[in-house]
C-alpha cells in the first residue's frame, strides 16, 4: 500500500477507502502486478512458540463463530419429542 487511511483496531465498513495501492516492499519486482494483499493473523503457536502471529483463514474463523451460535449440541431425548 502507498498510503494508509485506517489503523490496527478501526471498525469498518463497506466501501470505506483504506489504502491506495503502491508498489512497495516485494512488489517492486516488474513481475509483480499491482495489488491489495490483506491479512489476518492471530497469536498462535508457529515454530512451537507460544504467541507467534499466525496467518488465519479470517472467513474460516468468522464462520466457525456464527455456526456455533446457530447450532447448538441438542440433548438426543429433546431430538426425539
Amino acid at each position: 500500500m502507498n498510503k494508509v487511511f485506517v489503523e490496527a483496531g478501526d471498525i469498518l465498513y463497506g466501501g470505506q477507502l483504506i489504502g491506495t495501492v503502491g508498489r512497495t516492499g516485494n512488489a517492486i519486482s516488474p513481475y509483480s502486478k499491482t495489488h491489495l494483499h490483506i491479512a489476518f493473523k492471530m497469536p498462535g503457536n508457529a515454530c512451537g512458540t507460544e504467541g507467534t502471529l499466525e496467518s488465519t483463514n479470517l472467513f474460516r474463523t468468522l464462520a466457525e463463530e456464527r455456526m456455533q451460535t446457530i447450532y447448538r449440541p441438542v440433548n438426543v431425548d429433546e431430538a426425539l419429542y
